[in-house]
């Protein structure tokens, strides 16, 4: 038996080609054969959140304000309603119209011109948006018409204030003062007496004020110096003149050795309300006692 003779293979050959590299130029690094294949590429420098967080931060607060204008606006929007316009409705009427649109109604019944159970006014008025179970007020008309005041008038009346006519001061001086006192009241005048100390006799006016002759208003007061007399004066003691007139209370003071200065307040015209001091006390001879006396 003949055995076939077998030709030897021929090694494989293997093609290198190399690319020219410039002068002083290190070629590319060539990665062994094991190594594993380079991580696709990132994103770009300073989209990361940790690198930049600001666009973010403003996703974040552009979400936060949607969430809030749909709680606020759209939703909150979900609980209010509009006030029908109910005026001139009968009263079943209305109210059923406003509690259909959600609303507690409060009818008052009130005189007006409107046929009885007519409604002729509301609060809040129609067109008012309100929170649903709120109350809208109605006024309803209960037939009576309401009084009207009586119509002014325009008479004007015209008020003529008198003037007093002037008066002349007379002359009161070197008179004592139960004497100078009636004096000066005699010409519609009021005669105020204060005490004064000196060498006189005691009771007599020293001094007037204004001058006699002066003309001045009725009414008007006229001051009176009155001496003490020296020494001490024995006490005094006080009338009690309050609901007197005042030119009766002045007198009755005069003669009981004290002077006076009268005084106004609202009141029983020309009567003294009140005194001081009260009567009843002591006072030294020719003290002044103040009368209030009604205008």
């Amino acid at each position: 038996m003949r055995r076939r003779r077998v030709a030897a293979e021929e090694p494989t050959a293997v093609r290198t080609e190399e690319w020219p590299v410039a002068e002083g130029t290190p070629p590319p690094p060539v990665p062994p054969p094991d190594a594993a294949p380079e991580p696709p590429p990132g994103p770009p420098p300073g989209w990361l959140a940790v690198e930049n967080p600001w666009p973010w931060l403003a996703l974040v607060l552009v979400a936060v304000a949607a969430l809030l204008v749909w709680l606020f606006a759209i939703r909150g929007s979900s609980d209010r309603a509009t006030v029908p316009h109910v005026v001139g409705l009968s009263q079943p009427v209305a109210i059923k119209k406003l509690q259909n649109a959600g609303f507690n109604v409060t009818a008052l019944r009130k005189p007006a011109k409107a046929p009885a159970g007519r409604v002729f006014a509301q609060r809040p008025g129609g067109g008012t948006q309100l929170k649903k179970k709120q109350t809208v007020v109605i006024d309803v008309s209960n037939g009576v018409a309401p009084k009207l005041p009586p119509p002014k008038t325009n008479t004007s009346t015209t008020a003529t204030v008198a003037t007093a006519p002037p008066v002349a001061v007379p002359d009161v001086k070197g008179k004592v003062q139960t004497e100078a006192g009636p004096a000066i009241e005699a010409v519609g005048l009021v005669p105020d007496t204060f005490p004064v100390s000196g060498g006189q006799t005691p009771g007599v006016v020293v001094a007037q004020s204004p001058a006699a002759g002066t003309k001045i208003p009725a009414g008007k007061s006229v001051h009176l110096d009155v001496s003490t007399g020296g020494g001490n004066q024995p006490a005094s003691t006080v009338p009690d003149v309050t609901g007197q007139t005042a030119a009766d209370a002045r007198a009755k003071l005069w003669a009981a050795k004290l002077t006076t200065r009268t005084v106004y307040a609202k009141g029983t015209v020309g009567v003294v309300l009140r005194q001081q001091p009260a009567g009843g006390g002591q006072a030294p001879a020719f003290s002044q006692v103040t009368l209030t006396v009604g205008r």
